[in-house]
């Protein structure tokens, strides 16, 4: 529970600072929407501003340096060996750190089932799970790149990890689908016919 607070204590003021910003965004957007004839989906904006402010928060635990202390790249901080996150998982469970496996492993998870939730719920599921899956890869290749210039450790398990995360996340969107078939669709941003809608 402690490291869940620690993240959201991180997450929360990034979430809070973008929040202003996002709201002038979409305000300009739906604006310029507006003299075009288009009205606003109060439903697809709250969808779209909670996942933009997840970006926000994501961003805060894994890009940004700590203290914004930039190192250069060292290799001793890298893992390039696949699937060590289970042996080091063991050895620290061995020695009685049950927190290592459950911030390692399933919090890599977790953390990116919003990647492969959100597209699907806001902008179809067509090809979901693929997209879900690469849209969690990309964003654990650029967060690995970043932080070799931070003093922190840059690992190829986070790759596969975020990425199941992903592919999860579409997994958990299709299981609400099929729960509450009408309740999800209202977050799809509608297109009138033969016209561009303003993302």
């Amino acid at each position: 529970m402690e490291v869940i607070a620690g993240f959201l204590g991180r997450m929360l003021p990034a979430m809070a600072a973008a929040l202003p910003v996002l709201l002038l965004w979409r305000f300009l957007v739906l604006a310029w929407g507006r003299k075009r004839g288009f009205s606003p989906d109060l439903w697809y904006e709250a969808g779209l501003l909670l996942f933009l402010l997840y970006l926000a928060g994501l961003a805060a635990i894994t890009i940004l340096p700590r203290g914004w202390q930039f190192t250069a790249p060292t290799w001793g901080r890298v893992n390039l060996r696949l699937f060590r996150v289970f042996s080091d998982s063991l050895w620290e469970y061995r020695a009685g750190n049950l927190l290592y496996p459950v911030v390692n492993i399933l919090g890599n998870v977790v953390m990116f089932l919003p990647l492969g939730f959100f597209p699907a719920l806001l902008w179809g599921e067509e090809r979901g799970l693929l997209r879900g899956t690469l849209a969690a890869l990309a964003a654990s290749c650029t967060i690995e790149f970043c932080q070799l210039f931070q003093n922190r450790g840059t690992d190829v398990d986070d790759l596969w990890l975020n990425a199941l995360g992903g592919a999860l996340g579409y997994g958990c969107f299709r299981l609400l689908r099929k729960a509450a078939p009408g309740g999800l669709g209202r977050f799809r941003r509608k297109k009138p016919e033969g016209q561009t809608v303003p993302r």
